[in-house]
C-alpha cells in the first residue's frame, strides 16, 4: 500500500517511572543495567523510528558515574547503542538527593519489520554507582514509526 513519506504510521508510548516506589535502583561497580523502555514492530523496513525519551536520575552518591544509553535490540539480534543522552551521569553534580533529567531524541533507521525493543541502559564508567533511576512520573519513552 502507498504511504506518504513523513507520515506517522504508529505510535507506542511507555511510562517507565511513576515516583519513588516504582523507581529502579542501580548498584553496580562494573557492567550495565537495563532500566526500562518499549517495543515497536515496524510496518515497513524502510520506515524510520523516532525515539523520544526522558529519564530522571536521583543522585544517591557523588563522584561515581556512568552513561545513560538508548539501546536497540531487533528480535533475535544483539544490543546496539543508538544514543547516549547521559554522558558521565551525575559526575558534575555535588550533593546526594539531586534529581537530574536526561531527555533524548533520536531518529533510527533499523531496516526491519521484526519486533524492535528500545531500552534505557546505564553503563558503568567509574567507581561504585549507587543511584536511583525512573524517579518521576515524567519518565518514559515514545516510539513513532515514520514512513519513507
Amino acid at each position: 500500500s502507498f504511504r506518504v513519506p513523513g507520515s506517522i504510521l504508529q505510535v507506542k508510548s511507555y511510562k517507565i517511572g511513576s515516583g519513588y516506589t516504582n523507581s529502579t535502583a542501580v548498584n553496580i561497580s562494573s557492567g550495565n543495567v537495563f532500566i526500562g523502555g518499549g517495543t515497536i514492530t515496524p510496518k515497513s523496513a524502510s520506515s524510520l523510528i523516532l525515539v523520544i525519551s526522558n529519564q530522571q536520575l536521583h543522585l544517591d552518591n557523588t563522584g561515581t558515574y556512568g552513561y545513560l544509553r538508548v539501546i536497540r535490540t531487533i528480535s533475535g539480534g544483539s544490543d546496539v547503542i543508538v544514543d547516549t543522552p547521559g554522558n558521565a551521569t551525575g559526575y558534575q553534580y555535588s550533593g546526594a538527593g539531586m534529581r537530574i533529567n536526561y531527555p533524548g531524541c533520536i531518529v533510527d533507521n533499523p531496516n526491519t519489520t521484526n519486533s524492535i525493543q528500545y531500552r534505557h541502559r546505564v553503563d558503568h564508567a567509574s567507581g561504585n554507582i549507587d543511584n536511583t533511576w525512573n524517579y518521576s512520573g515524567g519518565v518514559g519513552m515514545t516510539l513513532l514509526e515514520i514512513a519513507q
